[in-house]
């Protein structure tokens, strides 16, 4: 079996209930939203959980998957300074409804020799995006109030894993999105198609992974934001005066939130490459492990650092230290919050 583990041993978690198989980056898996505010030695402690239903139906060599997940729950993001007088208001999300819930279906072969699968998900995206939904003019105390707002999409996948004997552990998945009404609504991202290539293979004691992926926009255009920034102060008018120029001043609002979308959905460039590898040394009786990831994006030079030393102290106790670095350009999502999420991190972690 070529199901995918978490490589970390402190874990001991096995992670093939999330759909997809490649490392880190998972195109298919639209079912489990994220806190990304978390620091963790263990990635799988950022997913947020929710209320759903989950039933297999098997039929060697096939497994049929489905999955309806009735109430919403959003990817939180990291907090960042926000221009003066804009605030956030309240997210504008589905009502717990029937019609609201998010519905899956995976089907899986399971052979000897390779596993794959194809997957189709319809419902609301985890990541939402920004939508302005109020603009006040005052001499005193204008504001600008913009909501996290959610968007369905759907998506169709496909992923596989095999071997090449002994040598090579072969996995790659891809998955093409299409949000609802992308083209009048700049809250929503643009179709895509990800695609990810990957290979792992152990060297004695040390597990290395490495892996591409892509990421192509279709109906893509570059969202360049307004012509002339905002100065928030430009609002202090009487609210008599501020009607007249409302319908502009909301254009150019408008015209930076889809920007700011763009960059939130990580469509900078209508084609992108990215890679990883992450590497993992076990000694010491497997009692210490020294372990590291990275990812660079070549297209937008963003890139990420995850340097990471654990300890079993005993059974039960594990201890860590470990950083994660993330740098950017300006324009891009890492260059936004790097200073936010950038840290070193200690943890004594305790399993029973």
């Amino acid at each position: 079996r070529h199901t995918r583990y978490w490589r970390d041993w402190s874990s001991d978690v096995c992670s093939s209930d999330l759909w997809g198989r490649a490392d880190m980056l998972n195109p298919t898996n639209n079912l489990t939203p994220n806190d990304l505010r978390v620091r963790s030695p263990i990635e799988d402690d950022r997913r947020l959980g929710n209320v759903g239903a989950r039933a297999f139906l098997r039929f060697a060599p096939f497994r049929l998957e489905g999955v309806w997940i009735p109430t919403y729950v959003p990817s939180e993001l990291p907090p960042v300074l926000l221009p003066e007088f804009v605030s956030y208001g309240t997210p504008l999300f589905p009502e717990p409804k029937l019609k609201n819930g998010l519905a899956g279906g995976r089907l899986h072969l399971e052979l000897a020799s390779v596993e794959m699968s194809v997957s189709y998900l319809n419902g609301y995206a985890p990541l939402p995006g920004l939508t302005l939904t109020n603009l006040t003019f005052d001499l005193v105390n204008p504001s600008v109030m913009v909501a996290r707002t959610a968007y369905k999409h759907q998506v169709v996948g496909f992923d596989f894993s095999t071997a090449l004997g002994d040598i090579l552990a072969i996995r790659g998945e891809a998955a093409y999105r299409r949000p609802y009404e992308y083209q009048n609504r700049i809250y929503v991202p643009r179709p895509d198609l990800q695609y990810v290539l990957g290979a792992d293979h152990t060297f004695g004691s040390v597990s290395v992974i490495a892996q591409y992926l892509g990421r192509y926009a279709f109906d893509w255009k570059k969202e360049n934001g307004p012509l002339m920034e905002l100065d928030p102060s430009v609002l202090k008018m009487t609210p008599a005066d501020g009607e007249s120029y409302r319908k502009s001043y909301t254009e150019t609002i408008n015209s930076q939130l889809a920007k700011t979308n763009q960059m939130l959905f990580s469509q900078t460039e209508k084609v992108q490459h990215l890679g990883t590898v992450r590497v993992e040394w076990l000694t010491a009786h497997d009692t210490l492990s020294i372990s590291a990831l990275g990812m660079v994006n070549f297209t937008t030079r963003e890139w990420l650092a995850a340097p990471k030393i654990g300890y079993r102290l005993s059974d039960a106790l594990v201890a860590y230290v470990g950083a994660e670095i993330l740098t950017g350009p300006r324009g891009t999502l890492f260059g936004v919050v790097d200073q936010t999420l950038s840290a070193g991190y200690a943890e004594l972690r305790s399993t029973f």
